[in-house]
């Protein structure tokens, strides 16, 4: 984990005993006869394979696996020169004495049973994150509403649907709440992959998104479209992820490696790169694009100056304008764009209006509520969609999609699943 958090990557996300699985393979390579010395070589190879399949990036994979070993060499190399040290004073010692030679051996029985010990400890622990780090199937927790709440979300859903992306299947997947309806319904979730970041096509006809092999933001992923229609569903683009269509429908933009925004035609896949292109921006990286109605401004998340600070680019004038230290900008029009501000903002997260052209940010929603932090907007219909997460926590646990509409903040789901991401269907 201390190889992983840097990269983005939380407990959640790195299931404890599929990664003591992959940790164990590994370590039982370097015990081969072909294995080499210390195991360099068929260790890493072992690695790399068990947590390619576990979902991990081929790039992350090597690169944990290297560095992870170089850790675990170097403690148990410095473990038997400390323990050969003392060897060499207590063999002297006890020439010089009459001290039993059983001594020592009682001594060595001692310190494997505290490393025993020590060890079913930490698998003990392991387990008792693993059982409760994420909720699986038939295990979400139903928020109790009041009266009010749940009359208001009756009258939201009589004639309003929204899609949203959630993990109460134990993976990712994209779900919708239909007018009328009481509870969330699959509309693509799969067993083997994470189905997240919805977008649909302005005719309402189709829906793209991203399918993943692990939510990790470094995760292999690509981008799929979904005809509503038919059922059937395409591959896109590879190496792609959080996609969006255009104002026109007839293209989709996406994320390529956090550090390019990309256009793909959907009728003959022709790709381009929108930016950074021709634009100078650095090493730094673009996540999480969105395209403005009309076609030329890019709104993103980077990590320019440090994470994480809100933009928006005219690729037709190459003005890149800051728009605050926050994250995930989406367009309400060609005017204005809902942006999640994290300086400034209460507890350390609500949702902001940002117009570029003066500049000037708007308090969208953002109650002084202990622990209240909102991320995921979208703004449709002079309706405000996000999620909040449960104690303020922006992590893989759980968030409640809510509505805003005039005064009213309405909750939209009432379980304890992590649902993101939402739009109005």
């Amino acid at each position: 984990m201390a190889l992983l958090v840097p990269r983005g990557y939380t407990l959640a996300e790195v299931p404890p005993a599929k990664a003591l699985l992959g940790i164990f393979a590994a370590e039982i390579s370097s015990t081969l006869p072909i294995s080499g010395i210390g195991g360099i070589g068929t260790y890493q190879g072992a690695w790399l394979t068990a947590f390619h399949f576990l979902g991990f990036p081929e790039q992350l994979a090597a690169l944990t696996s290297v560095s992870h070993h170089l850790f675990t060499q170097a403690y148990g190399y410095s473990l038997g020169i400390i323990a050969f040290m003392l060897l060499l004073v207590f063999s002297r010692t006890h020439r010089a004495s009459s001290a039993p030679r059983e001594w020592v051996r009682s001594g060595t029985v001692v310190f494997a049973v505290r490393q025993c010990v020590f060890v079913v400890l930490i698998g003990l622990a392991i387990f008792s994150v693993h059982s409760t780090a994420r909720a699986g199937p038939g295990e979400l927790t139903t928020f109790a509403s009041s009266s009010q709440d749940e009359a208001a979300r009756k009258e939201f859903f009589k004639n309003r649907s929204i899609l949203f992306d959630s993990n109460r299947s134990g993976t990712f997947g994209i779900y919708r709440i239909f007018a009328g309806s009481e509870a969330p319904t699959a509309v693509v979730d799969t067993p083997e992959r994470h189905e997240m970041y919805p977008s649909l096509s302005p005719d309402r006809k189709w829906l793209v998104y991203a399918s993943a092999k692990s939510p990790g933001r470094y995760a292999e992923s690509e981008v799929r479209l979904l005809n509503f229609a038919s059922g059937a569903i395409t591959l896109l683009a590879e190496n792609a992820t959080f996609p969006s269509f255009t104002a026109d429908g007839n293209a989709v933009i996406f994320e390529r490696n956090r550090r390019s925004v990309m256009k793909i035609s959907v009728s003959d896949r022709a790709t381009t790169e929108l930016f950074p292109a021709n634009h100078k921006f650095g090493r730094f990286e673009i996540v999480k694009p969105r395209i403005g109605p009309s076609g030329t401004q890019i709104a993103f998340t980077s990590d320019r100056p440090s994470r994480w600070y809100a933009y928006v680019a005219d690729t037709a004038s190459g003005q890149l304008t800051k728009i605050s230290h926050g994250c995930q900008p989406t367009f309400v029009d060609d005017q204005k764009l809902v942006f999640v501000k994290n300086e400034g903002a209460a507890q350390g997260a609500g949702i902001f209006y940002f117009t570029p052209a003066e500049g000037r940010e708007q308090e969208a929603y953002d109650p002084e509520i202990k622990g209240g932090k909102e991320y995921f907007p979208s703004s449709s219909q002079n309706i405000l969609l996000f999620s909040s997460g449960e104690g303020g926590s922006h992590e893989h646990d759980a968030f409640t999609v809510y509505a805003r509409v005039g005064e009213s903040t309405i909750p939209l789901t009432t379980d304890s699943a992590t649902n993101r991401w939402p739009i109005l269907y």
